[in-house]
Order: structure tokens, then C-alpha cells, then sequence
């Protein structure tokens, strides 16, 4: 599953240090897709194990599209697919 809500926090791509960037977590992100779903009148929910998929699919090198803070495990977005 792609977290939609993930994408919609995307940032420009930034160059140099990313320490002011905004950040989100497994929580953070847990709470964004849950209320997309509700918003577009879903009554289900998303796993923990479902947004740890997409943080591994966005931050996965190949992809490129955020970088994950190992320190705290909060990813920055870098940007969207095209």
C-alpha cells in the first residue's frame, strides 16, 4: 500500500542539511491514512505493518523518494513520483 497522506507532505527537494525538514513517523503516518480513508468514507483502517511498507518503499534507495532519520525513525519526503 502507498500512503497517500505520506505524499501529500512532500517537500521540494532539499539540498545540504535536512535537521529543519518536517517529519513523520509510523504514527504520524498511521494517523494521516487513516483519516484520508475516512474522508473518503472507508471504514477501514491501515496496519502498522502496512505504513511500515510504504516507509520502506519511499526511502528504499532505488526509489529515493525520502530519506528515514535512524536516530528517531522519522523519514523526510524529498519529493513525489512522477
Amino acid at each position: 500500500m502507498r500512503a497517500r497522506a505520506l505524499l501529500s507532505f512532500a517537500v521540494p527537494r532539499l539540498i545540504g542539511d535536512l535537521s529543519q525538514a518536517p517529519r513523520i513517523t509510523e504514527d504520524v503516518a498511521m494517523v494521516l491514512v487513516d483519516h484520508d480513508l475516512v474522508a473518503q468514507g472507508s471504514s477501514a483502517t491501515c496496519s502498522r505493518a502496512e505504513v511500515r511498507a510504504a516507509i520502506d518503499y519511499l526511502t528504499n534507495p532505488l526509489v529515493g523518494l525520502a530519506v528515514k532519520d535512524e536516530a528517531d525513525a522519522s523519514i523526510v519526503i524529498l519529493g513525489t513520483e512522477s
